[in-house]
């Protein structure tokens, strides 16, 4: 599928094309889509409404694991399964036995705090983030990296903890404290696991909402979610340009990722948390999961070691 290409009233690109609803069943908070290279299926949570989801493009079929618990995050695991980043820690999760298994809470002493986003370096690490339960409370979260089952506490003061990503080269991070309204580079040590050198990579315009969820594709593109914004845009990091953009039928676009066969579908999910009616009558597809062919290719997902 070709895209129409336009241009917004920022001189940047805006792709139209053939979004797909593949399902609309009213999440409040649809979020870290992951796509299963081995199993071609994709992965993604209701955060909130505390279920992981695994849905198989071929079948057009959507199964569920309830966890009991916050959803703040899911990664493939290097032996299978899941690890998922809940309300009280990180667990390790059979979607098939419908089990899950406590690994470790570093913030066992901070009940006011949650698990958010997170994502799986090169050499299986999970970076993954907290924040305040409701989000309102200033820099009381942090940024970690859980390797082998310890978990190591790499950035503090953060408010809403989002998006990770690598370079190609696995040079460079990126990384979203959402309301900074910014993406940060951070250079990455791959071998030690450690970052340095914090710098702006994007800024996202006023009234565009906040950067959530995102992923990389194979040009060093970021692709980002606007939460309270109704797009997906796309980034030149290097240069803080934007490349594109897609519009959404929905106003909290919370993250995006490649899958498919030939890594070239952008998976995205949306919620309804935060929308009032009127909002949810204007989009009433809100929270629902989406897809689109696209012209550049995402990279398989990186799995944890334990």
């Amino acid at each position: 599928m070709l895209w129409k290409v336009g241009k917004d009233n920022k001189g940047a690109k805006t792709m139209t094309g053939n979004l797909e609803l593949l399902i609309d069943n009213k999440t409040l908070h649809g979020e870290c889509p992951i796509w299963d290279d081995k199993g071609k299926v994709l992965y993604w949570i209701d955060g909130v409404g505390q279920k992981i989801h695994r849905f198989n493009p071929l079948s057009g079929k959507d199964k569920y694991l309830e966890t009991g618990q916050c959803v703040g995050c899911i990664a493939l695991k290097e032996d299978g399964g899941l690890i998922a980043a809940l309300y009280h820690g990180l667990y390790c999760v059979n979607f098939k036995k419908k089990e899950i298994t406590f690994v470790v809470d570093p913030e066992e002493d901070l009940p006011q705090n949650r698990f958010n986003d997170g994502e799986c370096d090169a050499l299986g690490r999970l970076w993954v983030g907290t924040m305040s339960v409701d989000g309102t409370v200033k820099k009381s979260g942090s940024l970690y990296k859980i390797e082998r089952g310890k978990a190591i506490k790499v950035i503090s003061n953060i408010t809403i903890s989002n998006g990770i990503a690598w370079s190609e080269d696995n040079k460079t991070m990126y990384y979203i404290d959402s309301p900074t309204k910014e993406v940060a580079a951070f250079d990455f040590d791959i071998t030690k696991g450690e970052i340095s050198n914090k710098r702006i990579a994007v800024k996202i315009p006023e009234g565009e909402g906040i950067p959530d969820g995102m992923t990389i594709d194979e040009n060093n593109h970021l692709w980002i979610a606007h939460w309270g914004g109704g797009r997906v845009s796309k980034w030149d990091p290097v240069n803080n340009r934007k490349l594109d953009e897609l519009k959404i039928p929905a106003i909290n676009v919370s993250s995006c990722t490649f899958g498919g066969e030939n890594m070239n579908e952008l998976y995205i999910t949306t919620a309804r948390i935060e929308c009032s009616d009127d909002i949810l009558k204007k989009y009433p597809h809100s929270g629902g999961l989406y897809r689109t062919k696209v012209s550049s290719k995402g990279k398989k997902a990186c799995r944890y070691k334990k």
